[in-house]
């Protein structure tokens, strides 16, 4: 995925609107980028990540999702909330192995 065009695009946006604390651009990215990889990377699995408790919490959460407040992409797929977490740390990863300086301090 670092090498992808359009993972790097989204994943700078997401950044830059991360730094700006513009939580609805945020959330847009992240869909965006959800969407990017059903399409484009469909081999690539959005997994939690060790130690996190909101990865814990976003799956269980997903469990209990009630029928008339799923999501659903364009095409009709559903989009698993959990996944949607998970897309953060995917993103967080694509900064993290692109090397470059984000201006945050971890």
């Amino acid at each position: 995925m670092t090498t992808c065009s359009g993972c790097r695009g989204i994943a700078d946006a997401w950044w830059r609107h991360g730094i700006a604390d513009e939580k609805s651009q945020l959330g847009l990215r992240e869909f965006e980028f959800y969407e990017h990889i059903k399409d484009e990377h469909p081999a690539f699995t959005l997994m939690s990540l060790d130690g996190c408790r909101t990865c814990a919490e976003a799956v269980t959460m997903a469990q209990f999702v009630l029928p008339g407040m799923a999501t659903y992409r364009k095409n009709g797929d559903y989009v698993d909330p959990a996944e949607l977490h998970f897309v953060r740390h995917a993103l967080e990863q694509t900064a993290e192995s692109s090397g470059k300086d984000i201006g945050w301090v971890r």
